[in-house]
């Protein structure tokens, strides 16, 4: 019979000021209680705990069972727990249950941190655990006797701005036989605590699947089970991200909304769209707009519509709540719906209403023009197709373009020209940006360079960006999931905080970023057209689900690639937005900047798709 080992780990005091809370020692001391139910020996099971509840009665009883009880969950002591301990002579064979409670975060590289009992962000920030180090070494020969692991984590998980220092060295190598599920709760909004007995919804969840097997389950069916009931949680909503060997195989929000949850003014707009069957995806375009126009990008977080309407609604007024509904009326099936509630529920805020719509209005003058770039055989353009677009991406009507081959990049840039007057003689159009659609070979273009009419750069008329192609048409879920993440990590940072990170590709090898830490990328090097290593190198990028990108097509000044770095954050600095930042960009080509005009910026959001509504529907 297969012996059962638990490591189980409960954290409510912090030495963080104002970080203690109540619950997760409620939720391990449950766990543990499963475990001695099943007939696990007590001194198989390792419990650390740092309560500030009052728990002694439940705690001391499982102490005297002979549960090895460890009233102290500082790093140290879990750390040494864990690396010299927990595998030490274990038979072969053998299952574990890993169970963690208390704070969390991710990290900027997508790397989930758990909080010890001494972590202090200014002294003791390498105080924390890391989960997903953690996961990879339990995948290790050291760790070969637990062949089948079960980690279940009802932490946090946002991106924050803390500093984290971090164990994540890998182990040498991994066993393929090992059969490992890890499941991360990251509750929407603070710690949700609502079931039994102060325990999470999480934790409640997870233990009525146990319970049902009433032994160590079949890893595929407890999977099965698992998925089936976090289907019926009828609580707060949260996110569940479910691991299967490193590979990450869901992630989704469950749960509902309860009668009493909020103010009734998230109550409202709640009941207005809960019934309705439009999914998230719809909402998170519009949302996004709003939190940027608030220039707030903390907001972003917001898991879900759950999520967005509890954010909007806590703000100090309802101007950011009312812009977002304005964006929703768009949508012809939400239009009905949001006057309704309008009528009912704002009737006293017209001025507000009537300034939020003209702003929409001017917002939605500027057109973006989309010009996708067909690559011949050489990898040059053998063809473009342009599109106009709203701001919301979805086409202008009446305004079309046909495909146009051309033969080299000074046919593309006269027939470009040509383009850009006919929109701006026939159909008056004069405020858009250029989005170029482009794949790697024509990464060495310069399309910002191209001259317009008037002899004046593309790049000091228009914002214009590229974009990548093949991943907008073609991204398989990994990749898009990956791209989403990433774009996700950054999105909700001030731009001043967010990491800068250098490219190299030495010449023969791959090149790769200078660290894992997720940012705007930036390449040391130039991409002209001979630059074949070069565009591989960025293209590794782009398949690893890089969203923003620098590149030079010429060397900087005096050869000096260190003043890159300085140079995008003083840019970045007092921005309040990402979004902010390829007008900025604009800005420095009109003055001459040469780390601006020799330079290409691709500035490609996953959520703003223009080819895709955000229902899914291929747009035309």
């Amino acid at each position: 019979m297969k012996q059962i080992f638990a490591f189980i780990v409960g954290i409510e005091k912090y030495d963080q000021p104002g970080w203690s809370v109540s619950g997760p020692c409620a939720n391990a001391i449950a766990i543990a209680n499963w475990l001695l139910s099943i007939q696990v020996p007590a001194n198989n099971i390792f419990l650390f705990l740092d309560a500030v509840q009052d728990l002694e009665n439940e705690i001391s009883t499982l102490g005297a069972g002979g549960v090895q009880m460890r009233r102290c969950a500082r790093w140290d002591t879990i750390d040494t727990f864990w690396r010299n301990e927990l595998a030490k002579e274990r038979p072969a064979d053998s299952c574990l249950l890993v169970y963690w409670s208390g704070h969390g975060f991710t990290e900027s590289d997508g790397s989930r941190v758990f909080i010890c009992r001494d972590y202090s962000a200014d002294r003791m920030n390498n105080r924390v655990f890391s989960a997903s180090s953690f996961l990879r070494h339990l995948r290790s020969p050291h760790f070969q006797c637990f062949r089948e692991q079960i980690f279940l984590a009802d932490v946090c998980a946002d991106y924050t701005g803390l500093d984290f220092d971090a164990s994540k060295r890998p182990p040498e190598s991994v066993v393929a036989v090992i059969k490992q599920f890890a499941y991360f709760a990251a509750p929407e909004g603070q710690y949700a605590y609502h079931g039994e007995q102060s325990r999470g919804v999480f934790t409640e969840t997870a233990l009525a699947v146990l319970k049902r097997f009433g032994n160590w389950p079949g890893l595929d069916e407890f999977v099965r089970e698992m998925d089936d009931a976090f289907k019926n949680v009828g609580q707060t909503p949260f996110r569940i991200t479910v691991f299967n060997d490193e590979t990450e195989i869901q992630n989704r929000l469950v749960g509902s909304v309860a009668e009493d949850t909020g103010s009734p003014l998230f109550q409202s707009v709640w009941s207005l769209f809960s019934s309705i069957e439009i999914p998230d995806s719809v909402y998170r375009p519009h949302y996004l707009r709003t939190v940027r126009d608030l220039g707030n990008p903390e907001l972003a977080r917001a898991q879900g519509l759950v999520g967005m309407i509890g954010e909007l609604t806590s703000l100090c007024d309802a101007y950011g709540l009312i812009q977002f509904l304005v964006r929703l009326a768009q949508e012809k099936d939400l239009a009905g719906p949001v006057n309704k509630w309008r009528k009912s529920q704002a009737a006293d805020k017209g001025n507000v209403w009537a300034s939020v719509a003209r702003k929409i209005e001017e917002e939605n003058k500027q057109k973006i023009l989309i010009v996708e770039l067909m690559v011949d055989e050489r990898g040059g353009i053998a063809s473009f197709e342009p599109s106009l677009r709203r701001q919301n991406l979805t086409p202008v009507p009446d305004i079309t373009f046909n495909s146009q081959s051309v033969k080299n990049w000074d046919e593309f840039g006269e027939k470009l020209k040509s383009l850009i007057k006919e929109l701006q003689a026939k159909h008056s159009v004069t405020d858009f940006q250029i989005h170029f659609l482009a794949d790697p070979p024509l990464f060495d273009c310069p399309f910002h360079s191209i001259l317009t009419s008037d002899g004046i750069p593309l790049g000091e008329n228009f914002v214009v960006v590229v974009r990548y192609r093949t991943r907008l048409r073609n991204a398989t879920l990994e990749l898009r999931q990956w791209w989403n993440d990433y774009a996700e990590a950054l999105r909700c940072s001030k731009p001043r905080k967010v990491k800068l990170v250098p490219v190299w590709c030495p010449s023969g090898k791959s090149g790769k970023p200078a660290s894992d830490q997720k940012g705007l990328c930036y390449a040391r090097f130039a991409v002209q057209p001979a630059s074949t290593e070069e565009k591989k190198c960025l293209l590794k990028l782009l398949h690893l689900g890089v969203p923003y990108l620098y590149w030079l097509h010429q060397a900087p000044p005096s050869e000096n690639w260190d003043q890159i770095k300085p140079r995008l954050a003083a840019w970045l600095k007092y921005l309040e937005t990402l979004d902010q930042f390829p007008g900025t960009f604009m800005k420095q080509r009109i003055r001459g900047e040469e780390l601006a005009t020799q330079a290409t910026l691709l500035w490609d959001d996953p959520q703003f798709h223009p080819f895709l509504s955000p229902r899914g529907i291929e747009l035309r």
